[in-house]
């Protein structure tokens, strides 16, 4: 019987624009640092988890209005797309503010669409200014962007935030501990302390409910177009609450030039605001290649640069594959820039395959295995003559890699790409279900051996 009422608030809510008026969750159940929020049981359609998330360290018992911005920053924009008015006790009078911000960006950004939801809230208060001195906080993942971002700012000694059940999901065991290590090193090298957060922020939301919602508006899945810049900026605030003047940090993807209609953008991320804190959307004035010359600058200047985590395939592994797209857009860069060493920044596999790099990188070329991003485009544009190169000590199979890169034609690799993927049989239906019901992972291991092997041999 329940579940046929809930039903039916759903059918009314999509198709007949009633609004749900209902308390948004019932208790907080605080155990050490884990924050568990009950979430109202008429809202399960939509949540179908309480959501929750557990620090490895903060700063004493979280008020109450601190405790519940992660939640806010990850439901408010489910509840204005779907039409719920959900009621909250108390909220900060600034975050308050931050919140009516948002909501008038999505309104801008989606012009067509009807947020017409609400949050209410009984009590806006003014929080009063914190004790504390200073501080900063940077979200962190180990990739080209957070390492640009902490670079920049490495004089202030921020702390590096790394959330689990982000890019990682929350049963992936070995691959987040390759990025806890991996954070933990690198804020033992800056001086800075390494804090982690784990929340089922993403597996607690009804994602295909929320696709089937803005698939008419959206080419973006929920969590790359509407959820992940605010969805990870929360986190930020209970590590930063009792700060004066406190900033929080997250890392942009997108450059001012190529901004593109997703969830972490300037215009959204620095919307969040809290009594004396901010975030910043920090980077937007470099591009991709520009963030590899400037940590090769750096490099120069004596600074110490980590290595860069900018492999999704290997990172289980806690290393870059060096022949995937992403990885040989980043090595081409380096070289292009005026580099010898990828290695330095955590391709070690280029360096030890050599000469016998280019060759294989070649082959996978002729099967169609990349599909060659943009940055392809910019780093031939900013290319300097051969004579330059051979000035810098690159090598011959560099130099060879570099001359290739100069006189590629990209869109006519890019369209060979999209006629194989075309081609291509799909898989049946009934396979896709079958694997996900039985839910078998290859191991890791086997994982990381496969994309060698056939990279460099089939």
């Amino acid at each position: 019987m329940i579940k046929f009422v809930n039903y039916l608030i759903i059918v009314d809510l999509l198709f007949l624009k009633k609004v749900i008026i209902v308390e948004l969750f019932s208790d907080v159940v605080i155990e050490n640092n884990r924050y568990k929020f009950i979430l109202n049981e008429e809202l399960r359609d939509i949540f179908p988890e309480d959501f929750w998330f557990e620090y490895s360290e903060l700063p004493g018992i979280l008020p109450e209005w601190v405790a519940q911005i992660p939640l806010l920053a990850n439901v408010a924009p489910v509840i204005w797309l779907m039409g719920f008015e959900v009621r909250i006790s108390i909220c900060e009078k600034t975050f308050w503010e931050a919140l009516c911000s948002l909501k008038k960006v999505f309104e801008g950004l989606y012009p067509g669409v009807n947020w017409c939801g609400k949050i209410v809230c009984s009590n806006i208060f003014e929080a009063p200014k914190p004790s504390e001195k200073h501080g900063s906080a940077l979200l962190f993942s180990g990739g080209l962007d957070s390492v640009t971002t902490l670079v920049k700012h490495h004089e202030e000694k921020p702390s590096l935030l790394c959330v689990n059940g982000a890019d990682v999901s929350l049963n992936d065991v070995e691959r987040w501990k390759t990025l806890h290590d991996n954070t933990c090193n690198v804020a033992k090298q800056f001086d800075s302390q390494a804090v982690f957060v784990t929340s089922n922020f993403r597996s607690f939301l009804n994602r295909n409910l929320l696709k089937d919602k803005i698939k008419s508006f959206s080419k973006k899945d929920w969590w790359v177009g509407f959820q992940h810049g605010w969805g990870l900026c929360g986190f930020l605030v209970p590590l930063l609450w009792n700060k004066n003047d406190a900033i929080g940090y997250i890392a942009s993807s997108d450059s001012l030039e190529d901004l593109s209609l997703i969830g972490s953008r300037p215009d959204i991320d620095e919307c969040l605001k809290w009594n004396n804190g901010k975030i910043i959307h920090d980077g937007v004035e470099y591009r991709r290649p520009d963030k590899v010359a400037y940590l090769c600058k750096q490099r120069l200047l004596g600074i110490n640069i980590p290595e860069v985590k900018v492999c999704l395939r290997s990172f289980a592994a806690g290393q870059n594959c060096c022949m995937c797209e992403k990885c040989a857009r980043t090595i081409g860069t380096i070289l292009t820039i005026g580099s010898n060493q990828p290695e330095l920044f955590g391709f070690h596999d280029y360096k030890k395959m050599g000469k016998s790099w280019l060759p294989v990188f070649k082959r996978n070329l002729k099967k169609n295995r990349f599909l060659f991003d943009t940055d392809w485009d910019l780093i031939q544009k900013e290319m300097k003559p051969l004579d330059w190169y051979r000035a810098q000590g690159l090598k011959d199979y560099q130099l060879e890699f570099v001359e290739w890169i100069a006189k590629a034609d990209f869109d006519a690799l890019r369209e060979a790409k999209e006629r194989k993927k075309s081609s291509r049989h799909l898989t049946p239906i009934w396979i896709k279900k079958f694997g996900k019901k039985i839910n078998m992972r290859k191991p890791l291991f086997l994982r990381v051996l496969w994309n060698r092997f056939k990279d460099r041999y089939l």
